[in-house]
């Protein structure tokens, strides 16, 4: 393995780094199924998959931990739309959901290995939220061009994020 040196304020420690392997796959589908209402609009929705892959503190190991690894999160996302684009408007509306399982989270705290009174580098925590996440919203843009060269532009978003279940965040 290769050995990973941290400075504490009371000097140099050395730790193993065991240069373990993880290997993650999935299957990431995309469907999305569109609606011609007129010419230049229409109306869809969409579904798909994704990942991210598992994670590891490479900054270093946690103190009373060691090298910490995650689990892959997961996202399943629907989407449903319209869109138009007339000669002088273009409009466009969405609302989607967002369903996260194993959503991977970062917390920084103070370093219990450095002395007081001595500056030393936060250790950051690594770990999946138990409860995931669910985010959901709408999203709305317009554009209208009412003479050559000038557009004025309008959107706006309401959005709701939320972990499912975060213990001591």
């Amino acid at each position: 393995g290769i050995d990973y040196s941290a400075r504490n304020g009371a000097g140099v420690v050395t730790v193993p780094f065991g240069g373990g392997r993880r290997i993650y796959k999935r299957f990431s589908p995309r469907a999305t199924i569109r609606y011609t209402l007129a010419p230049q609009t229409n109306a869809y929705f969409s579904y798909s998959k994704g990942f991210l892959s598992g994670n590891f503190n490479a900054g270093g190991p946690t103190p009373g931990l060691g090298f910490v690894s995650t689990k892959p999160e997961d996202v399943a996302a629907y989407e449903v739309g319209f869109k138009t684009a007339q000669s002088i408007f273009r409009f466009n509306a969405a609302a989607f959901y967002y369903d996260y399982t194993d959503i991977s989270t970062s917390v920084s705290g103070p370093n219990p290995l450095c002395a007081p009174g001595v500056a030393c580098t936060p250790i950051v925590v690594f770990g999946n939220a138990p409860g995931g996440a669910k985010i959901y919203g709408v999203d709305v843009e317009a554009t209208i061009e009412p003479i050559e060269n000038l557009e004025v532009r309008v959107g706006a978003e309401w959005l709701h994020a939320r972990y499912g279940s975060f213990a001591n965040a």
